[in-house]
């Protein structure tokens, strides 16, 4: 099932990309955000994630590695 955030969790979203000074710098706030929604962050999460971002996939997804180790 595709991921896509919620109200609250994309009205928090869009003011993570006003405070942070990149788009790389919003990656780990972003995974609280999907984490706090759904409970954890999937496959899908971290690809919608990255989309949102502007983000290659396998670079989400070796930061999300990294940090839940």
């Amino acid at each position: 099932m595709p991921f896509v955030f919620n109200q609250e969790s994309e009205r928090q979203f869009q003011w993570l990309l006003t405070r942070y000074p990149t788009r790389q710098a919003c990656l780990l706030p972003a995974f609280r955000l999907a984490e706090a929604q759904q409970g954890l962050v999937d496959d899908a999460a971290r690809q919608y994630i990255a989309q949102r971002l502007g983000l290659a996939p396998a670079f989400v997804h070796g930061v999300f590695t990294l940090y839940t180790h």
